[in-house]
């Protein structure tokens, strides 16, 4: 996560609850290039076409190009991204 405040927030024992519930095949865990200052942070920063097998994503401190292309590798999802944010749009909010 971007914000150090928020990175207590990840909780293992939560994940384990919804291996309970759901079919779980694999996590994605990209938290190793923090220390490298790269983030990919979906909420309010990714948008998954699942129908469709699109990713679209605005880049910002939230959004590392290298690994947006990375997971959309990984999951098979065809990249659509920006460089530059909608006009008055919050934090990294993609366009809509």
């Amino acid at each position: 996560m971007y914000a150090p405040n928020r990175r207590p927030e990840r909780r293992p024992e939560a994940l384990e609850s919804l291996k309970g519930r759901f079919a779980i095949r694999e996590i994605q865990d990209l938290s190793l290039y923090e220390a490298e200052g790269k983030f990919l942070e979906s909420t309010g920063s990714l948008i998954f076409d699942r129908q469709e097998g699109y990713v679209y994503a605005c880049f910002s401190p939230r959004t590392h190009p290298a690994l947006l292309a990375e997971i959309g590798q990984k999951l098979g999802y065809q990249v659509i991204a920006s460089r530059q944010p909608m006009p008055g749009a919050r934090k990294s909010t993609i366009p809509m």
